[in-house]
């Protein structure tokens, strides 16, 4: 193998390794943008399910309100019916009647008023949740504007780099590339390594001296026996 293909080799590695990193950027990074959607659509289904529940709250004191004004009705109704009364055993029981509707009275007021609290808390958080959750809208927004412009950046990036790329693959033959192209696509976008020491730095193994020697010769390729890389030495 030719000393020059090899540093083209070498070369070629860190053009794809760059384009592998910013490939994976690429793809992780719209997802911190779900993540920040997600939020706040669940808190929006927070928000809905305070508002249903307020909704609840207030058909709930409506009809003790209609059942307070019925009793009051019906009141009135017997304090007249007092006047007209003949017998005591009428009025005993009349009054009997009015006092068993003021009781009732007192405590669906008491309900109302409890209601009415919890109205006014509801509609208080409801606020404030709506406040959080436009300032959270606004992140977002400006996060996604910010991200829009890195990935325009990155793609940038990555069509000079395959420009790069695809400069040097003629320099290398068929037979080399075709076994690079394989193992970069195996390893994680990493198929060249260097040896520092007797260190294999793909895998980090030692790497036996009569291997060495083999890739200090530099006419063939020289894979790791660990981690199956092309080895080289970073003179």
């Amino acid at each position: 193998m030719k000393k020059t293909e090899m540093e083209t080799l070498v070369e070629l590695q860190s053009v794809d390794g760059q384009i592998y990193a910013l490939k994976a950027y690429r793809e992780e990074k719209p997802k911190v943008i779900t993540v920040m959607r997600n939020s706040l659509l669940e808190k929006e289904k927070a928000i809905k399910e305070i508002e249903d529940g307020l909704k609840a709250i207030q058909v709930k004191r409506k009809e003790k309100e209609v059942d307070l004004a019925s009793k009051e009705a019906a009141i009135k109704k017997y304090n007249l019916q007092l006047m007209s009364v003949k017998t005591n055993k009428e009025y005993t029981s009349l009054q009997h009647e009015i006092e068993g509707l003021k009781a009732n009275n007192s405590v669906l007021e008491e309900e109302i008023l409890n209601f009415m609290e919890e109205i006014d808390l509801l509609r208080m958080r409801i606020s404030k949740e709506n406040e959080s959750l436009l300032q959270e809208k606004s992140k977002v927004e400006l996060e996604e504007k910010r991200l829009d412009l890195e990935l325009q950046t990155i793609d940038e990036e990555l069509k000079v780099l395959c420009s790069r790329r695809d400069s040097l693959l003629p320099a290398i033959e068929h037979a080399v590339l075709s076994m690079y192209e394989k193992i970069l696509a195996n390893k994680n976008g990493v198929a060249v390594v260097s040896l520092i020491g007797e260190a294999c730095q793909g895998c980090f193994m030692r790497v036996p001296p009569q291997v060495i020697n083999e890739i200090m010769m530099e006419d063939k390729l020289i894979i790791c026996d660990n981690c199956s890389r092309i080895l080289y030495i970073n003179e």
